[in-house]
């Protein structure tokens, strides 16, 4: 198109003719070639850790809290957020001599193997447990922090039970398990 005044260089803003600033021709070039370089490099990597999504299981022996001694098994649904960090959701059956759990939770792992686990779980006492009448049943929310060898930190809340003095406890526990 051309103006009033018959440069090619304008367009129609709002029914009136604008005239287009220059921006010289090795700026736009060079900018352009920046941005197809950074698309080559980082792209395929970006796209590949975003798509890979991998079942990874969580198996382990804890010692402490209300269970003493407990087995866990479960899987995490984890997608790569680079090559080396990846994390999601998280789900956990534990059963011990005196207690068991059911948590559901987020995992994260990162490029040094360390894992990270946050997650709310539903714990029931049988037996008689550390401090803990059995037959109550309690909610409550766990951290563990391991590689190979870890610690679980948590504080739980009865939601079912009479037993005077176990309104709410917490614990510490040791972890060997990944």
């Amino acid at each position: 198109m051309r103006d009033e005044r018959g440069s090619d260089r304008a367009v129609v803003v709002a029914g009136r003719w604008r005239r287009l600033r220059r921006v010289p021709n090795a700026l736009v070039t060079g900018a352009m070639r920046l941005v197809a370089a950074a698309a080559v490099v980082v792209a395929p990597r970006v796209a590949l850790a975003q798509s890979k999504t991998e079942f990874e299981p969580l198996l382990g022996v804890r010692f402490g809290g209300a269970q003493h001694q407990s087995v866990y098994t479960g899987f995490a649904i984890l997608t790569h957020k680079t090559p080396d960090d990846h994390s999601g959701p998280a789900l956990e059956v534990e059963a011990g001599r005196s207690a068991g759990q059911v948590g559901l939770g987020y995992f994260a792992t990162g490029p040094n193997a360390g894992q990270l686990r946050a997650q709310l779980v539903g714990l029931r006492t049988w037996r008689k447990a550390t401090e803990i009448a059995p037959g109550q049943t309690f909610i409550g929310i766990e951290t563990q922090a391991s590689m190979f060898l870890g610690v679980s930190v948590g504080y739980y809340r009865r939601i079912h039970g009479t037993a005077p003095g176990d309104s709410r406890f917490k614990a510490i526990r040791f972890v060997v398990g990944f």
